[in-house]
């Protein structure tokens, strides 16, 4: 049955791009294209038709490298970095833990990237449940995502590292499907395919859904079959030690326009490894499910992050892809040069033609009739991933994204508007606080939040306020000195400067080196003992607030 529907899509998207290049050519497009008013326009269609043949043509030569056996298994080590994910770490981890791959060859390292809430307890209960298999490493701050995955490259042992964001889940053959890719020696990285975890919860998720199958079993599909896939995802990647190894301190030193880049990360490892000549391939089998924003705004902040990385690492991309070999160097350019050019010829044209309907309005129900069946085109390669009527929700995708998202391309090199934080320097996924946190201007990380009192308790000292907070506790506990302490508490002089005091203190953290890191190697470290309220004229010991 499943052969017999293959089948059936496939006729369908033959006779669809049949159906859309007659219509295209009924008309004299050519005449149409000297038009100033309309040229724009029939511009825009006509590079979107070629890309269309295009790229179904490649899809239709795209097969998924078959898997590694249990026998033949590489050693692999799984990379998780978190921030204040909660919870959700522990789903990252199980699903990690639990998939399908000979665990005398798996490695799961889990950093906790300086977070201030519960993550790190998760981390060490799933370290605890697993000891040999998880390890458990935390920064006593903040310092971002790249540097919590540099810290993981540099521990992995695993010859294939895998990177898997902490709000989201890997079916069970996922590593395994990854690992197969390696069988290639050309091969620098593998993506794997992203869906919505919680694509039941709202009507943004089952769109994201339906957008991400196409954005994956599509345009990556085409792209790994000239071996140029252009990101390898932080929600599920694999890479080849030694290929990463070659380029991380570069990777991890990027700037851009003199600025350290705090985003993007996943593109630009992508783009380091294209340009020492690896290949990037897609895994349409190894499938991670991950959390995606529930509301517009979060939404909106989300593509302006891509957006900005998307032009940086384009950029840098048109440098590299001199370098490919022919074919894929001719198909690559041939893609992204089209793709791009479409980006001004669309808004152009978009305002071309709000006069002529204006002036006819008829002719926007003939401009509605184009755009669906050509939407309806592209939905025929989700039907051939999932056979659902979720493609309706591809339907209100395509109008939503006309309508409420066209603004954000053009707004990326502007200063973000209010209420929006600076790109890249906060990630926002549902209603989860933010995976990665926000770094200053001068590639300082941020102060933390101030934490509870068991986790300044872990951070060994590292926390001036510590011994201040201790000084409360001492004081309801009845003290001798507990008023006075109280008082020099509360009239603490502000801090003149914070940034300052947060550089010094990361230049302290870096001279430490090692010593900055808790780690837990095979098994759950004890928790440090809280330090006992001092007891007076025998009172009792109260507990630690």
């Amino acid at each position: 049955m499943n052969e017999r529907w293959e089948r059936i899509v496939r006729t369908a998207i033959v006779c669809g791009l049949c159906a859309i290049v007659l219509v295209f050519f009924r008309d004299n497009f050519v005449a149409h294209l000297r038009s100033p008013v309309r040229g724009p326009g029939v511009l825009w269609a006509a590079s979107g038709m070629l890309l269309l043949c295009f790229r179904t043509v490649l899809w239709f030569r795209y097969r998924a490298a078959p898997p590694a056996t249990l026998a033949d298994a590489p050693a692999m080590t799984v990379i998780i970095p978190a921030y204040n994910e909660g919870a959700m770490v522990l789903e990252a981890i199980e699903s990690a833990a639990a998939a399908e791959y000979p665990h005398g060859r798996l490695q799961i390292l889990v950093v906790d990237d300086g977070s201030t809430d519960d993550t790190w307890e998760h981390i060490g209960r799933a370290a605890g449940r697993r000891p040999g298999l998880v390890t458990a490493v935390r920064f006593p701050e903040n310092r971002g995502k790249r540097a919590a995955l540099e810290a993981g490259f540099r521990r992995a042992s695993g010859d294939v590292v895998v990177t898997i964001d902490s709000d989201s889940v890997i079916d069970r053959g996922a590593l395994l499907s990854l690992a197969g890719v390696f069988r290639d020696p050309r091969v620098g990285a593998v993506a794997g395919k992203v869906s919505v975890y919680n694509r039941r919860s709202g009507l943004l998720p089952r769109m994201l859904h339906v957008h991400f199958v196409l954005s994956f079993d599509l345009l990556r599909a085409v792209q790994s079959v000239y071996g140029t896939v252009y990101c390898c995802p932080g929600a599920l990647a694999a890479y080849r030690r030694a290929a990463v190894i070659e380029v991380l301190d570069e990777w991890k030193a990027q700037k851009f326009l003199g600025a350290p880049c705090t985003y993007g990360e996943d593109r630009a490892l992508t783009n380091y490894l294209l340009d020492r000549g690896w290949d990037t391939l897609y895994q349409r089998s190894a499938v991670v499910h991950t959390i995606v924003p529930t509301t517009y705004w979060k939404l909106a902040k989300m593509y302006l992050r891509w957006d900005r990385s998307y032009i940086r690492e384009e950029l840098r991309f048109f440098r590299i892809v001199w370098k490919r070999p022919p074919l894929a160097r001719a198909a690559s350019l041939f893609e992204t040069v089209l793709t791009n050019l479409r980006f001004p010829i669309g808004y152009v044209s978009s305002y071309l033609w709000l006069g002529l309907v204006w002036n006819d309005p008829i002719l926007l129900t003939r401009l509605i009739a184009l755009g669906g069946m050509g939407t309806a085109f592209v939905l025929l390669f989700y039907l051939h991933s999932e056979r659902s009527m979720d493609l309706v929700y591809g339907v209100l995708y395509a109008c939503f994204s006309a309508v409420a998202l066209f603004w954000i391309l053009p707004l990326v090199p502007q200063v973000e508007e209010p209420g929006l934080p600076p790109i890249g320097e906060h990630r926002e996924k549902g209603d989860a606080q933010g995976i990665y946190g926000k770094a200053h201007s001068d590639g300082a990380p941020c102060e933390p939040r101030r934490a509870p009192r068991r986790h300044l308790e872990d951070d060994r000292g590292e926390h001036r306020e510590r011994e201040q907070l201790e000084n409360l506790v001492d004081a309801r506990a009845g003290a001798p000195d507990a008023q006075g302490r109280v008082r020099q508490y509360e009239q603490r002089p502000a801090p003149l400067d914070r940034h300052a005091g947060q550089a010094q203190e990361q230049g302290a953290h870096e001279r430490r080196g090692a010593r900055g890191v808790e780690e837990l190697p095979h098994g759950h470290r004890r928790r440090m003992q809280h330090r006992q309220a001092k007891q007076h004229e025998g009172a009792p010991v109260r507990a630690d607030p």
